[in-house]
C-alpha cells in the first residue's frame, strides 16, 4: 500500500558533522502539517523568489534544545543549521521539497510539562543576508581581495572612514588587517575623502609634503613583484611610488606620474631610487579627471630584471634593466607634491593598493574587467560570479550567456546586485528546494515552451474551484525606461483593449518607470518595449490553482503526480475546459506555490501569471497581425464565410492566400474562430472559417475588428 493509504513518507534531517542526518519521524509532530511556501503570492516578478518552511518538532527529550548540555546535539545545532525537507512519492522517487536555514529553535511546552516542542521557521539564505546591514559591495575591492594568494595581507583599499589618521590592510579574508598605511611628511593625507568614482572613496593626498606623503611596510619576494594601484586627479602634480628596503643600501624601484607646466602634460617613467630610466613620452589622459589603473610589474631574469608597466590594461613601459637585483623584504612609499616648481597642480586620489608577489598578480584583462566594474558582463555571468565569490551555490536553467549584457556593477549589497542583474535580463531569480543558494531561469528559456503540467477543469482534477482575476494591479501602457548613466526611452501603447485610451476603447493611461542597468542605452528602448508588453497582457491571471495529492484522481495517476512534484518556477500549467463564463483556455506561468504535508495530506497551491507574456514570435514560421481589418459586412452565429476588408492609412495589407499558411485561428468580438482559406486579390477577401471554436456563439456587426487569435509577440 502507498500513499494515500498509508503515511506520507516525509524525511526531515539536520545537517551536521558533514552530513545530512535524519530527524526520527516520529519527533515531527504531524499535528501540525509542514508548510513550504516558494516564490511569490501576486503577479509581480521582480525580485528574489524567496522559500520559507515551517514545521513543528517533539523535544520532550530536550535534543532539539542547543543549550542543553546533555543533549545528543549539542554543539551540533545552532541558528542557521541547515535542514532539508524530502518526499518520497508512490513511484518510490525520493523528491527534495524544501532546503533552508533555521534561524531560531524556540521551546515550548504546555502547563504540565509532559508536552514540549520546537516550533521551526526555516527560509532561505536570502532571509540571513538580509537581517542586517548588508555589507555594500565594490566589484573591485572583491576582487582585489580574493586575488591575494601569496601573502594576503599586501592590500589597502584605502578606503577608511573620513577623519581617521591611519588606514589599514584588508586581509583575503576580507576583514581588517593590522599593517597600516601611515601619513608621512608635510603633506596630508585623509582616507576616505578621495573621490575614485564610479569605485567607492580612496584616500585624498595632497599639498608640498617634505618627504614622504605616506608610508607601509609589504611581504615581498625576489623573484617577482606586481604593485597595482588607482588613482584620479584633474591636474596631476608629482606622483612617486617606491618600492624596496626600508633600511640600508638598497634599490627602490619608482614609478613616477608627473605633470609639467603645461596643462595636461603628463608623463610615466619608471626609475632607481630617485632617477627615472625609461619614459612612456606624454600621456594627458592620466590627468583628465577620471579614475586610472596602473600596475608595475618586475621580474628577476637572471642578473637582470625584466619590467612592464600597464596603465588602463594596456603596457605602456616595458625593457629589461641589466644587472639590478630585486629586494627581499620592504616598504613601498608614496610621495605626492601637488606644487612641484609651482605647477599648481590639484589634489590626487589614491586607492585600491595592492601589493603581489611569486608571479601571483591577477590576469591584466581579468583585473580591467573588475576595475571597470564588471561592465559588458552578461546578466547571467554576473549572478553566477557573486555567488561564487560569497560561498553560495548557484545553478542555472538556460543559457547564461544569452542573457542582458550588463552595465557597471553598482556599489550596493549581495541581494541588490543580483536582483539589479535578474531585473535586467527579466528571468527568474529563486531560492532552489535542493540547495542553499540561488538558481536562476533565464527569460530566454521562459520563451515558447510547452506545458509542463496540463490540468482539466471538466475533470474535477482541482481541489478548489479556482479565481480568475482581471484587474489594474499590474498593468502598465506608458513606460520609462532609464539606465544608471541617464539615457531613457519610452514606449506607450496607443490602441487597443488594453491601451491609454479612454474606455471602452482602452483603459486609460497608466504610467510607470522602470531602471535598468543595461550596457548600452540603445538597448532601452527594447526594455521599455518588453515591460510595455508584459504589462498589457489583456489575460486573466490565476493566484491559486489548488491541488490536492492524496486524491485518487490523481493519487492514483503516478505521471501526473511527478508532473505536480516536478513543476518548477518558471513552467506553465495549462487550464483547460474552463467554465464559459472564462472562455478558451489558460495558460498560466508558475511564480510561486505553497505545499502542505501532513500523515494523510499533499495539498499544492500554485501562483500563476499570464504564460502567453512568453510565447513570442518565430519570424521563420509566424505570421504578422492585420493592421486593420474588419468585416465589410455582419454575419450572423453561425455563417462560416467573412468579407474581410483591408485598409491601411490609404493603402491595402492583404491577407496571404497561399494555402501554405492555413489553417490558424483568428479573434472576432472574443469568437475564436479556424480560417481553413482565404481568396480574393483584392480588398475585401473571402474567409472560409469554422466558427465558435472557443464555445463563444454570437453574430457581429460590419466593421467588427478581425485579428489573429493570438499576436506574435517580439521578444526582449
Amino acid at each position: 500500500m502507498t500513499f494515500p493509504d498509508t503515511p506520507l513518507p516525509i524525511t526531515v534531517e539536520l545537517f551536521y558533522d558533514g552530513v545530512w542526518n535524519a530527524i526520527d519521524p516520529g519527533l515531527v509532530y504531524r499535528r501540525d502539517s509542514i508548510v513550504i511556501t516558494r516564490g511569490r503570492t501576486n503577479e509581480d516578478n521582480s525580485g528574489i523568489l524567496e522559500s520559507r518552511c515551517t514545521m513543528s518538532i517533539n523535544n520532550r527529550d530536550g535534543q532539539f534544545s542547543p543549550r542543553n548540555p546533555v543533549g545528543p546535539l549539542y554543539g551540533k545545532i545552532a541558528r542557521n543549521s541547515r535542514i532539508r525537507v524530502t518526499v518520497t512519492t508512490p513511484d518510490t522517487t525520493e523528491r527534495i521539497r524544501f532546503t533552508g536555514e533555521v534561524a531560531a529553535w524556540p521551546q515550548e511546552w504546555d502547563t504540565t510539562g509532559t508536552d514540549v516542542w520546537v516550533p521551526i521557521e526555516a527560509s532561505g539564505v536570502t532571509r540571513r543576508l538580509g537581517a542586517g546591514n548588508e555589507v555594500q559591495l565594490s566589484s573591485f575591492r572583491q576582487f582585489m581581495i580574493d586575488a591575494q594568494s601569496s601573502l594576503p595581507d599586501n592590500y589597502w583599499p584605502l578606503d577608511a572612514e573620513s577623519g581617521i589618521t591611519r588606514s589599514f590592510n584588508v586581509t583575503s579574508d576580507g576583514v581588517i588587517g593590522v599593517k597600516p598605511f601611515a601619513p608621512a611628511g608635510l603633506g596630508y593625507v585623509r582616507f576616505g575623502e578621495g573621490d575614485l568614482a564610479p569605485l567607492p572613496n580612496g584616500a585624498e593626498i595632497g599639498g608640498s609634503p617634505s618627504g614622504y606623503s605616506a608610508t607601509c611596510t609589504v611581504g615581498i619576494d625576489n623573484t617577482q613583484i606586481a604593485m597595482d594601484f588607482v588613482f584620479k586627479s584633474e591636474k596631476l602634480g608629482r606622483l612617486r611610488i617606491s618600492i624596496g628596503k626600508s633600511t640600508g643600501a638598497s634599490t627602490r624601484w619608482s614609478i613616477l606620474l608627473r605633470g609639467n607646466t603645461n596643462d595636461n602634460d603628463v608623463g610615466l617613467a619608471l626609475g632607481i631610487d630617485v632617477n627615472p630610466f625609461a619614459h612612456s613620452g606624454v600621456l594627458p589622459e592620466l590627468s583628465d579627471g577620471t579614475v586610472h589603473h596602473v600596475r608595475m610589474v618586475l621580474f628577476q631574469d637572471g642578473s637582470d630584471v625584466d619590467y612592464t608597466v600597464y596603465v588602463d590594461g594596456v603596457s605602456r613601459l616595458s625593457g629589461t634593466r641589466s644587472s639590478e637585483v630585486l629586494p627581499d623584504t620592504g616598504d613601498v612609499k608614496v610621495d605626492y607634491d601637488q606644487d612641484e616648481m609651482d605647477y599648481g597642480g590639484a589634489p590626487l586620489a589614491l586607492g585600491h593598493f595592492c601589493v603581489f608577489v611569486f608571479a601571483t598578480e591577477p590576469d591584466i584583462d581579468e583585473t580591467m574587467l573588475a576595475f571597470r566594474q564588471y561592465a559588458g558582463e552578461t546578466a547571467g555571468r554576473r549572478m553566477e560570479r557573486l555567488c561564487g565569490e560569497h560561498g553560495l551555490t548557484f545553478s542555472a536553467v538556460g543559457d547564461l550567456d544569452a542573457t542582458v549584457v550588463m552595465g557597471p556593477q553598482g556599489a550596493g549589497g549581495l541581494t541588490a546586485a543580483l536582483i539589479d542583474a535578474a531585473t535586467a535580463d527579466g528571468g527568474l531569480l529563486f531560492e532552489p528546494a535542493d540547495a542553499l543558494g540561488y538558481a536562476y531561469r533565464t527569460r530566454e528559456d521562459l520563451y515558447n515552451q510547452a506545458a509542463a503540467l496540463e490540468l482539466d477543469y471538466s475533470d474535477g482534477v482541482l481541489s478548489e474551484v479556482p479565481t480568475a482575476i482581471e484587474d489594474d494591479s499590474f498593468t502598465l501602457n506608458d513606460v520609462t525606461a532609464s539606465s544608471p548613466g541617464g539615457g531613457s526611452a519610452r514606449a506607450v501603447l496607443e490602441s487597443g483593449p488594453m491601451s491609454v485610451q479612454d474606455p471602452p476603447d482602452g483603459v486609460s493611461r497608466y504610467q510607470g518607470s522602470i531602471s535598468r542597468n543595461v550596457l548600452s542605452d540603445g538597448t532601452l528602448a527594447d526594455q521599455a518595449g518588453w515591460a510595455l508588453h508584459l504589462g498589457t497582457i489583456d489575460e486573466p491571471r490565476f493566484p491559486a490553482i489548488a491541488l490536492n495529492l492524496a486524491r485518487p484522481l490523481i493519487a492514483g495517476d503516478d505521471a501526473l503526480t511527478a508532473a505536480i512534484a516536478e513543476l518548477g518556477f518558471g513552467d506553465l500549467v495549462s487550464l483547460v475546459n474552463l467554465p464559459v463564463w472564462v472562455p478558451g483556455d489558460a495558460l498560466q506561468l508558475v511564480l510561486g506555490y505553497a505545499e502542505l504535508l501532513s500523515n494523510f495530506e499533499w495539498q499544492v497551491r500554485v501562483n500563476g501569471r499570464p504564460g502567453s507574456a512568453f510565447t513570442v514570435a518565430d519570424t521563420d514560421v509566424d505570421r504578422y497581425d492585420a493592421i486593420a481589418s474588419a468585416l465589410a459586412s455582419g454575419v450572423n452565429s453561425t455563417a462560416t464565410t467573412l468579407s474581410v476588408a483591408d485598409d491601411w492609412d490609404a493603402g491595402v495589407s492583404l491577407w496571404s492566400t497561399d494555402d501554405a499558411v492555413v489553417p490558424f485561428d483568428i479573434g472576432i468580438g472574443g469568437e475564436q474562430m479556424t480560417v481553413s482559406d482565404i481568396s480574393g486579390t483584392t480588398s475585401p477577401q473571402t474567409f472560409t472559417v469554422t466558427r465558435s471554436v472557443n464555445g463563444v456563439v454570437k453574430s457581429h456587426a460590419t466593421g467588427a475588428k478581425v485579428q489573429l487569435w493570438k499576436t506574435p509577440r517580439y521578444a526582449l
